[in-house]
This record gives structure tokens, C-alpha cells and sequence, in this order.
């Protein structure tokens, strides 16, 4: 995991939920920005996800430009996905879809991959129903769980 806000960090692990998931001897945490991490390192990923602020932002382009997504691409494992956040329905996908010869849109994200999409409903149900019934519903209105 690569992020750029440490004291972000350290107040997550405030929280137990988080502090759990952040001493799992599985992660290793690099504090760093994660777009220089991926310039200065040729390491391949199942799965690149970025939190980044809304595409109006000021500096926002750096992580919605068709680069950074060629970036990430070439940091994908060959059936690695990348899931981006969208604030709205146009450029970011077209901008995807430019990048990525997979592309699947749901309601407020997009999962870029350089292989086709696979889609096993009956996991993706069985993980889904481990969450509580008020989080199944947002998980269905936002598009992520279809079955």
C-alpha cells in the first residue's frame, strides 16, 4: 500500500477496524506518492486502486490523465484491474476506455483491465452477504453487486 498522508495513517490506526487491517503481516506500507512510486519502480499488481480527490480539484489531472492511466496499465498484472472513482459519467471513461481494452462502468466507478473481465456472481454474492443489510444496499445501488 503506497499513500501519501502519514498522519492519515496514524489516525486510522486510531481505529481498530483499521489498525487490524494495517498490521496484517501481508501489507508493507510505503509511505510515499503513489504515482512517483509507480514511475520509479517496474513491480506488476493484481490490483491498483487510487482514492484521489474529485477530477475539478486543482492538480486532480495528474491521476485522471490519460498518462497516469497508461501508467497504471503497465503496472497491471496481465489480468490486474484497476478500478477508478468517477465524478461523473464522460471524460473519465472515455479516458478509460481509451487506455484500457477492458472496460466495465457501474454507477459511480469504472474497472479498467488489459484482459477481459471476469465476473463470478456466485463469490461476489457470497461476499457480499458477510456485510450487514444496510451496507448490502449501498453496495447494490452503487452498481457493484448484480445478481
Amino acid at each position: 500500500m503506497v499513500e501519501l498522508n502519514k498522519t492519515l495513517i496514524a489516525n486510522l490506526r486510531r481505529l481498530p477496524l483499521f489498525d487490524n487491517m494495517l498490521s496484517d503481516p501481508r501489507l508493507r506500507l510505503i509511505i510515499d506518492d503513489g504515482r512517483r512510486y509507480l514511475i520509479n519502480n517496474q513491480e506488476k499488481f493484481d490490483l491498483i486502486t487510487t482514492d484521489p480527490l474529485r477530477t475539478t480539484t486543482a492538480y486532480s489531472g495528474n491521476l485522471y490523465s490519460e498518462n497516469f492511466f497508461h501508467l497504471v496499465a503497465s503496472h497491471l498484472d496481465p489480468a490486474g484491474v484497476y478500478p477508478a472513482w468517477e465524478d461523473e459519467q464522460r471524460i473519465v471513461p472515455k479516458t478509460l476506455a481509451s487506455v484500457f481494452p477492458y472496460l466495465e462502468m457501474h454507477k459511480y466507478f469504472c474497472v479498467g483491465s488489459n484482459a477481459p473481465l471476469a465476473v463470478y456472481d456466485s463469490r461476489r454474492r457470497r461476499l457480499v452477504e458477510q456485510f450487514p443489510q444496510n451496507e448490502q444496499q449501498l453496495i447494490e445501488e452503487c452498481g457493484i453487486f448484480r445478481g
